[in-house]
Parts: structure tokens; C-alpha cells; sequence
């Protein structure tokens, strides 16, 4: 009877082990997944530009001098054109 119980004990153990394993695994990979995309998003909506003070005109040694007067700013993304290509009425068969 003691054979049997510890047989069935250790058997439940090893399928709780398992199951946490693969939990585990399954965790780390929907979180490099998320990493990867969110990796992704920011390179693919990084749309910068630099505006130089209009007042100061030696932008060709401006980079060179640390280019104190340079700012950076974040563009925001544009709405889809949704009548151009891609989306005419031809594209949208069923069949």
C-alpha cells in the first residue's frame, strides 16, 4: 500500500513539475515575442527631424561645434490614405 501511495505521489509531482516547466517556457516566450514587437513599433513609428534655430546660419560646423542650438522633434503619425492603392474597389472582391 506504502509502494503504491509513493508511486502515485511521485507521479503527481512529476506531472506538476512538468506543467510548471512548460509554463515557464511558454512565459519567457510570449515575453521576447512582446520585447521583439514592441522593438518593432518603435523603430517603425521613429520618425524624427531636427529644427536648428533659424537665428544662427553656420549649420555646416553646427555638428561639429556639439550643436547646442539643435533640436530634435517627435513627428506624429499621419492618418492611412485609405483611398489610395491598395484600396480601390477592384481589391475588394470576395472571389
Amino acid at each position: 500500500m506504502d509502494e503504491a501511495l509513493k508511486l502515485v505521489r511521485n507521479r503527481k509531482y512529476h506531472v506538476i513539475s512538468t506543467q510548471t516547466d512548460t509554463f515557464k517556457k511558454k512565459l519567457k516566450n510570449s515575453q521576447e515575442t512582446q520585447r521583439n514587437l514592441l522593438r518593432e513599433l518603435e523603430t517603425e513609428h521613429a520618425v524624427y527631424y531636427v529644427d536648428d534655430d533659424p537665428n544662427n546660419y553656420d549649420g555646416a560646423l553646427a555638428l561639429g561645434n556639439g550643436a547646442s542650438y539643435l533640436y530634435s522633434f517627435r513627428t506624429q503619425p499621419s492618418q492611412p490614405n485609405l483611398q489610395g492603392v491598395g484600396y480601390v474597389p477592384q481589391d475588394l472582391r470576395l472571389a
